[in-house]
């Protein structure tokens, strides 16, 4: 996994994946510049331009300087059904080998 993603919570499953069991990206991922797929960002989410790429993360995960902070635990449950909701709206979420998570397809 790149550098701009990490991994919060991961646990075999077996059967339907709870969202305990799905591993998913906090920070999510790029895309180049003119390749960005149509439609608005998720409210919570920022696109940043850094290293000629443009970085679509959860806010509060890239710092001003442009580094990479953590999130407060309350916040990380926000964050993955965030981070699921962008990856299933662009149509990436076998890319990164998230399945279907019955729980987040319910809503908030």
């Amino acid at each position: 996994m790149p550098w701009w993603s990490w991994l919060a919570g991961a646990v075999e499953s077996k059967g339907d994946p709870s969202a305990e069991d799905v591993p998913l990206p906090i920070l999510i991922h790029t895309h180049v510049p003119g390749a960005v797929p149509p439609g608005p960002m998720e409210q919570g989410m920022i696109a940043v331009e850094q290293d000629g790429l443009i970085v679509h993360a959860v806010s509060g995960v890239i710092q001003p300087d442009g580094t990479i902070g953590d999130l407060p635990e309350d916040q990380l449950e926000w964050a993955r059904r965030l981070s699921y909701r962008h990856l299933r709206r662009e149509g990436l979420l076998t890319d990164y080998g998230v399945p279907v998570i019955p729980t987040y397809e319910k809503g908030p």
